[in-house]
């Protein structure tokens, strides 16, 4: 073998392990970009899941606070009327004793 084919083998062999080096490089970045791509669509997916879950609790949950609210007032309303009208009907009673009293006097 002389010594100009030696030194192309050793160009070509320099060659195709560059060759090699950058292939495996890139397909080394696109792996990575690809995977921080998938990684960015799953936290995407569960930021909006998680979103929509709180919307749908913070929904509910206005819709039953609203009802206890409703119920609160209801039954302060009905208590209060009870003992509107238990006041009227006592004080009345008792007018009407105070005026017999006063009537027998």
């Amino acid at each position: 073998m002389s010594l100009l084919k030696v030194v192309e083998v050793v160009v070509v062999v320099e060659v195709v392990v560059v060759v090699e080096v950058v292939v495996v490089v890139v397909v080394v970045v696109v792996v990575v970009v690809v995977a921080a791509a998938v990684i960015v669509v799953v936290v995407v997916v569960v930021v909006v899941v998680v979103v929509v879950v709180v919307q749908v609790v913070v929904v509910v949950t206005a819709e039953a606070v609203v009802v206890e609210v409703i119920a609160v007032i209801v039954v302060v309303g009905a208590a209060a009327a009870v003992v509107h009208t238990s006041g009227n009907n006592s004080s009345s009673s008792s007018s009407n004793s105070r005026s017999s009293c006063c009537c027998y006097k």
